[in-house]
């Protein structure tokens, strides 16, 4: 095989080895949020990619994954171990409410034994990932639209929109293709130049897309805003433990995926205790809203005021189908040896 051929296979394999999440020393800040439930995403998020978690400690996060692309085994593989494999390592710093996250990847050849050799990996998409990562945190400006990273029949199929999103109230779909981008073809443009066609503009920029169906092509104009953060803060717990302060008397967790607040803790003696409340109920909705339309500030105002102050909650047993009602009144510790 001559040196051409050898270049080009070389390019191939960097091209194809790695799957498009992989970082390789980029960095990424991200506003207001602490390491803790950056680290939790970065760990489900990988394991969900097919990562194998090496350590996951309270700075550094390090995965692996046996590389399945063949010619990255022909070209990295050996006699000792044809089957390489990729590491990645996330460091995470945090400053004040700020966290920077560094990565690096490495392709390791004859992993686990006296032979390891580490080739660093470089790619566009690498910075793309964190990228995303800080949105999932701090929001972003765009059209809350995302597809897959394969085209079919020359367009682009939506795998997700944002609720709410300028994607979403221009009436687009997931499933829906997308044939063209400003007039041009989906099919005669390289993926880096459609990212660069969503991405350009500021807030109000507008973009029309035509959407392919079996009959017909249909113009859709998206215009570009700001796309609120997927993370949700926890609120703040409404509960205090002081004997003399009137409280309802639980403390509440971090909202989960379905948007329901777990109860972590109740006070013997207090309103939430009477109302038969108990430790692994999920919180619903809070005076008829739901709980994953509260902010910090609306949060804590629901909860605000003093002894004598009501709040209704609708549960669910352990996050189960059955719900309930309990009203809460704000009142003093009373032992229940006492009542």
């Amino acid at each position: 095989m001559n040196s051409k051929k050898v270049l080009i296979l070389a390019i191939i394999v960097l091209l194809l080895l790695v799957p498009s999440f992989c970082l390789a020393m980029f960095s990424v800040e991200i506003d207001d949020v602490d390491r803790k439930p950056v680290a939790d995403f970065l760990v489900k998020d990988l394991v969900g990619k097919g990562y194998q978690i090496l350590s996951a400690g309270e700075y550094q996060i390090a995965v692996r994954k046996d590389v399945d692309n063949f010619w990255g085994q022909v070209f990295f593989g050996s006699r000792f171990n044809t089957v390489p494999e990729v590491r990645a390592y996330f460091n995470l710093v945090q400053s004040g409410t700020k966290l920077m996250i560094t990565s690096e990847v490495k392709i390791v050849t004859n992993p686990n034994s006296g032979f390891e050799n580490y080739t660093p990996v470089t790619n566009k998409d690498c910075q793309e990932y964190l990228d995303g990562v800080k949105r999932y945190f701090n929001g972003y400006v765009g059209y809350g639209i995302d597809w897959d990273a394969k085209m079919k029949d020359d367009c682009l199929k939506i795998t997700f929109i944002s609720h709410d999103g300028p994607a979403d109230k221009a009436g687009l779909k997931v499933g829906d293709l997308i044939s063209k981008v400003k007039g041009l073809s989906v099919g005669d443009l390289r993926m880096s130049k459609i990212k660069e066609l969503f991405h350009d503009g500021e807030a109000g920029t507008t973009l029309v897309v035509a959407l392919k169906t079996p009959s017909k092509e249909a113009n859709v104009t998206m215009t570009k805003d700001v796309i609120p953060p997927a993370y949700k803060k926890p609120l703040p717990t409404p509960a205090l433990t002081a004997v003399n302060k009137a409280v309802f008397g639980f403390t509440n967790g971090e909202t989960d995926l379905e948007g329901n607040m777990p109860v972590l803790s109740i006070i013997p003696g207090t309103s939430a205790d009477r109302a038969g409340m108990k430790v692994g109920d999920k919180i619903l909705r809070i005076n008829g809203i739901l709980v994953s339309q509260y902010t910090p500030e609306s949060f804590s105002t629901a909860f605000a005021g003093g002894e004598g102050t009501k709040v209704e909650l609708v549960l669910s047993a352990n996050g189960g189908p059955a719900e309930r009602t309990v009203t809460l009144v704000k009142t003093f510790i009373i032992p229940k040896g006492e009542l």
